[in-house]
């Protein structure tokens, strides 16, 4: 197993062989990889130019695979003050979190996607939860984005007095082999 990523803070995690590496200028030969994998990276990239190199270095048989997890406690009066807060004020939009990333495939390199849905519940500390959300561009890369933060621990503080927030989760897979 290979990891790569642009960012050497973020391979310096990973224990295993790693390359600072873009995904559309991959160091290895030609028809050497069982699998590559996006792990909520695929929208980041040129996509015709990372289909192709990825096209390049999957073997027969090799397969794209990507995906995304998506909050959908939709409905809950937290989740929904929670969404009016990052609609409002930052670029975020619910209906982002449901792009048919198996559609930007190029069907010319690979057979036509499989998509898989998984849901499931996440729990964790007020404090990891604010983390992972300012980590997201549509927060983190905003001016207001400190006033956004604070706003939305107001939120979850109140709606999880104990500390923890509960979210359901759905995580969106698709997969393709090389033709």
């Amino acid at each position: 197993m290979l990891a790569l990523d642009i960012g050497e803070a973020m391979l310096g995690r990973n224990d295993g062989m790693r390359a600072v590496a873009d995904a559309v200028r991959m160091p290895v030969r030609d028809s050497c990889v069982d699998l590559v994998c996006f792990a909520q990276a695929w929208h980041w990239l040129d996509l015709d130019s990372a289909a192709r190199e990825v096209a390049r270095v999957l073997d027969d048989g090799g397969r794209w695979a990507a995906w995304w997890n998506h909050g959908r406690s939709d409905g809950t009066p937290w989740y929904e003050a929670f969404w009016e807060v990052l609609e409002s004020q930052t670029p975020a939009r619910r209906e982002h979190r449901d792009t048919d990333w198996g559609a930007t495939i190029d069907g010319a390199l690979f057979h036509d996607p499989a998509f898989t849905s998984v849901e499931w519940l996440r729990e964790q500390p007020v404090e990891l939860w604010c983390v992972d959300e300012r980590s997201k561009s549509y927060v983190g890369l905003q001016p207001n984005a400190d006033d956004v933060m604070a706003q939305l621990e107001s939120i979850v503080r109140d709606a999880f007095p104990d500390g923890i927030v509960r979210t359901r989760y759905e995580t969106w897979m698709w997969q393709a082999a090389r033709r």
